[in-house]
């Protein structure tokens, strides 16, 4: 494959030095020993390059935001480490966002462990985005991206060789640290290791000001074992991660824990002329949120029955289960490689709504809720000239849903006493929904075609283009469907409102397309790429008008507006770009610039939670054993706003003003102490900037400064130490 950009192509060229053998370098970059992080913007041999960038940015709890450093790909934060990659406009279900290769359902209807939960900072060995349209092989609309814990690749010889890498940092803001290491054995036949980590954090800090509830615990281990022969190789791996008390300011409740279990099995041979994969992966998590330990609990019903008379004290227990099976077969075939495959999943959620201070209530607000899907995919990519390389191919998907009957307290009065709760109080609004959820069909079936159609062609040795169309779609997740009376439940939007679910959705469907060009010398890089996505059936909050439901949300839910999830018209498009150039023999200029507009193509209105234009640039002074980087961040205002889902006038939870823009300016140095050790430090913020995050949901903790609806602010100034120690 031939390698259309140096390695610095993200942001702003900041420290690092490459485990991976894989890491390229431009001609005139120092070689150096720093140990760091790699950044891939992976891309296959229709996408152009491979590129890579080696870089540090380790003054943040939350991995997803290391994707800030990629062209388009931006962080939507809920928590200290629940931030969802955005990228291009779209994120949470519409991504695909794996870990390890493993894709897993969100353990909790709130989304506060996105995939990238699962992968603390200190055990990051990689990341990687796709730029632009996704392959067949990987599901919904929104692209993909993937994150892998450390671990030891196989040795040169059969000797053993023993591979440490041990983490530690320090946070001035939140008074944070983390500790991470993984250590192993191995040859050119096995490999096996063990990897955890340790890490919590107290409450940041902006503008001198506490924002209260935004701690965290976290602890995690793993261990796996690989085995490679002359024709097949072998992978078992298990991971454990814990959760204790971390906050979610902008969701209604917050971490009380979770419990999660992870597990992968991999296997490839080569059969006949061409390779055999199978995988077999899953989840078990466990889940509890509350809003009484980290916020003051909140009043939101007048209600005089005694779960709602007084504070609002409520509890979820979540269980979540998932299963993936995934076989695939390539080998080479008319100048290119074909590939086949399989992909089968199944995921089942429950989770139970209780008030600690009155017993007897409850709301079964999933119950055995399930999805199952069956996929059959095909792909051809390969060299029609010596210029000019194709890829074509086609998913063909099979999805079906349906859930068990639910009940509520509520409900249970009017069964007990039907008399006592006639038409017009609550408890009987309560039983309304629940029998008319209990008498419909709650099984969906769908189909899901999906296709892509990629040219490439390389103009020169230092041009390359591309034109990329596809179909893409994605199945309404169970939440959308399923969630039959109105809650503040949608997987981590954060806009403050209730939400009912509609059993009718259908599935999204996307037709994109996309223009790049590339472009680079021995000194210099430029990576545009424009795009646009006509999404039908497009899944967001649409205003509910059966009388029922709106009782329910404003008498037991505090929220007199409730929204519905339901299907309307979108588009996105816009441009983003990586580029750098070298100054001299020790001076680089590396960034990107991304711009995406999401509009309701059936009404006149914005998609919410849209990035605004950003540009990230840093200037980096290279030597032999250290680097220096002094990094601008700049975001411009955002006033394309959702009338739909913020502008409420009635409601102090929801906020229609513009967002306005911001810039920060941070600092990063690292420096190689010996062949194994390495120390980053860095200051972010350097101004301490009062500034709000534009991708942050509102404030529903009561104890912040910030007020209830607000926008919550970016953290300010943070001094951070790393160091790092790898054999």
């Amino acid at each position: 494959m031939k390698t259309l950009y140096p390695a610095a192509i993200f942001a702003a060229g900041l420290v690092v030095s490459s485990a991976s053998a894989e890491t390229t370098r431009p001609q005139n970059q120092t070689t150096d020993r720093i140990e760091t992080l790699t950044v891939y913007g992976h891309a296959d041999v229709l996408q152009g390059p491979e590129i890579t960038h080696d870089r540090t940015h380790h003054g943040l709890s939350d991995t997803a935001r290391l994707f800030e450093l990629l062209p388009g790909a931006n962080t939507n934060e809920n928590g200290a480490i629940s931030g969802q990659i955005q990228y291009r406009g779209l994120f949470g279900p519409r991504t695909d966002v794996r870990v390890n290769g493993l894709s897993f359902p969100s353990g909790g209807p709130n989304w506060m462990d996105p995939p990238m939960h699962y992968v603390p900072p200190g055990l990051v060995e990689k990341i990687s985005l796709h730029r632009g349209i996704s392959g067949v092989e990987h599901r919904n609309i929104g692209g993909h991206a993937e994150a892998e814990w450390k671990k030891p690749g196989y040795a040169d010889t059969e000797n053993w060789q023993p591979y440490l890498d041990i983490d530690s940092n320090l946070r001035s803001n939140d008074n944070g640290y983390g500790f991470a290491g993984a250590a192993g054995l191995s040859n050119v036949n096995h490999r096996i290791y063990l990897a955890g980590n340790d890490e919590s954090a107290d409450d940041y800090e902006a503008d001198g000001e506490t924002i209260n509830g935004t701690e965290y615990s976290r602890q995690a281990f793993g261990a796996g074992y690989g085995w490679q022969g002359e024709n097949w190789s072998a992978d078992l791996a298990y991971y454990r991660i814990e959760t204790d008390d971390a906050g979610t300011p902008s969701l209604p409740l917050d971490i009380d824990f979770f419990k999660t279990n992870l597990w992968q099995a991999r296997i490839a041979t080569q059969a006949g002329p061409g390779e055999l994969s199978l995988s077999l992966g899953g989840s078990d998590i466990r889940h509890g949120m509350q809003n009484t330990e980290l916020r003051p609990t909140p009043d939101f019903s007048a209600l005089p029955l005694p779960p709602f008379a007084g504070e609002d004290a409520r509890r979820v227990d979540v269980d979540s289960q998932s299963v993936e099976l995934r076989a695939q077969y390539a080998l080479p075939l008319a100048d290119g490689l074909w590939s086949s495959g399989i992909d089968y999943g199944r995921e089942e959620h429950s989770a139970r709504v209780t008030d600690p201070d009155f017993a007897p209530f409850f709301v079964e607000n999933f119950n055995d809720a399930e999805q199952r899907s069956i996929a059959v995919f095909s792909r051809w990519q390969g060299t029609l000239t010596a210029q000019t390389k194709l890829e074509v191919g086609v998913r063909v998907t099979d999805s079906e849903s349906e859930t068990d009957e639910i009940d509520a307290f509520p409900a249970r009065l009017v069964d007990n006493n039907p008399a006592m709760w006639p038409m017009g109080t609550p408890p009987r609004a309560v039983f309304v929904l629940r029998e008319r959820f209990n008498a419909a069909d709650r099984k969906q079936t769908d189909t899901l075609v999906d296709w892509v159609v990629r040219l490439n062609h390389a103009f020169s040795e230092t041009w390359n283009g591309e034109i990329a169309l596809a179909r893409k779609s994605r199945v309404p997740i169970y939440l959308e469907r399923y969630l039959w009376i109105p809650l503040e439940v949608n997987a981590g939007l954060g806009d403050g409102n209730n939400y009912v679910g509609n059993p009718n959705l259908d599935p999204e469907v996307s037709h994109q397309i996309e223009l790049a060009l590339g472009w680079q010398d021995n000194n210099a890089y430029l990576s545009p790429r424009a795009f646009y996505h006509r999404v039908n059936d497009y899944i967001q909050g649409t205003a509910v008008t059966d009388p029922v439901t709106i009782a329910v949300s404003a008498n037991a839910n505090g929220d007199a507006t409730p929204l519905a999830f339901d299907n309307v018209d979108a588009e996105l498009y816009g441009l983003d770009m990586g580029f750098g150039f070298a100054l001299n023999s020790h001076w680089r200029v590396d960034g990107n610039l991304a711009y995406v507009r999401g509009k309701r193509r059936d009404i006149s209105d914005d998609l919410y939670r849209i990035a605004p234009p950003s540009l990230r640039v840093g200037l980096t002074w290279l030597h032999s054993t250290w680097r220096m980087t002094l990094e601008s961040v700049v975001y411009a205002g955002q006033d394309n706003l959702s009338a739909t889902i913020t502008n409420d006038p009635s409601s102090a939870a929801n906020n229609f003003d513009d967002i306005p823009g911001y810039g920060i300016v941070n600092l990063y140095a690292n420096v190689s102490l010996s062949n194994q050790w390495t120390l980053t430090l860095g200051l972010e913020n350097l101004a301490d900037k009062l500034y709000q995050d534009p991708l942050s949901g509102f404030n529903r903790n009561a104890a912040n400064g910030v007020g209830i609806g607000q926008r919550l602010p970016g953290r300010g100034r943070n001094a951070f130490a790393r160091l790092n120690f790898r054999l």
